[in-house]
């Protein structure tokens, strides 16, 4: 559905007459196709959202976007603690009718909502800025930690966190990464693990988005490091960034 508005200043109609200038947007609530020539001006009012497994999106996707698992109502549990209700999304997917879906259920809960009318891989075929997600494997960052060049973020939970981590990670509740991402230092290298990959994935993918240099997800996270034969450490004492 789309909302007409009603915006001055006036123009002149062609007998002389005054109309109004008509702008239109969506209704709050609703759910509005984006055509793939539309996307490079509407990102830079909004956020993209790519619906796809962790290893699809690091492959290859938009530039900006931010990966989010939609199965398991994660989406609906996460979409708006993570980016806030004022936000403007776009969700995107292989399959744009699951794109749909799935903004049609959390259309109510933001702004604008929006969704891809096209597969997602249509976008790097049309010469869209396309990027790869950086992404890490458990030996090298054994290695890597060793070194003390980078941070290690665990994006799980709490309880997650003190069944076993690694040693000197630090716990950051995935949604709570725009804000606790003010106090990291985007010039420094950051590793993000959590169980599997995804929570992971959704918060390299925000580091990307808003500017870090280096910002790396492990994939298979803790249960690639477990089968890996790597340490691990208990408990609940927590780090803090430094």
């Amino acid at each position: 559905m789309i909302e007409r508005r009603w915006l001055f200043p006036f123009v002149l109609c062609a007998a002389g007459c005054v109309e109004p200038v008509v702008q239109d947007r969506p209704t709050p609530g609703s759910v509005e196709p984006l055509a793939v020539a539309a996307v490079p001006a509407w990102i830079k009012i909004g956020i993209p959202v790519d619906l796809r497994p962790p290893e699809e999106f690091a492959r290859g996707h938009l530039a900006g976007a931010v990966n989010l698992q939609a199965g398991y109502k994660q989406l609906e549990l996460r979409a708006r603690r993570f980016f806030g209700a004022s936000a403007r999304l776009c969700l995107m997917a292989e399959d744009p009718a699951e794109a749909q879906r799935f903004a049609t259920k959390v259309a109510g809960s933001f702004a604008e909502m929006r969704f891809l009318n096209a597969r997602v891989s249509a976008l790097e075929a049309s010469g869209i800025k396309w990027r790869r997600q950086r992404t890490i494997a458990p030996s090298e960052t054994a290695a890597l930690l060793a070194s003390g060049d980078a941070l290690l973020i665990d994006a799980r939970t709490a309880e997650e966190y003190a069944s076993g981590h690694i040693a000197g990670a630090v716990l950051i509740y995935p949604d709570d990464a725009p804000r606790q991402a003010a106090f990291l230092r985007p010039e420094r290298t950051v590793v993000v693990i959590c169980e599997a990959g995804w929570r992971s994935s959704l918060v390299v993918s925000w580091l990307d988005r808003v500017g870090f240099a280096d910002a790396r997800n492990l994939i298979g996270g803790m249960v690639a490091w477990r089968k890996a034969d790597k340490p691990i450490e208990r408990g609940d004492e927590q780090r803090s960034f430094k």
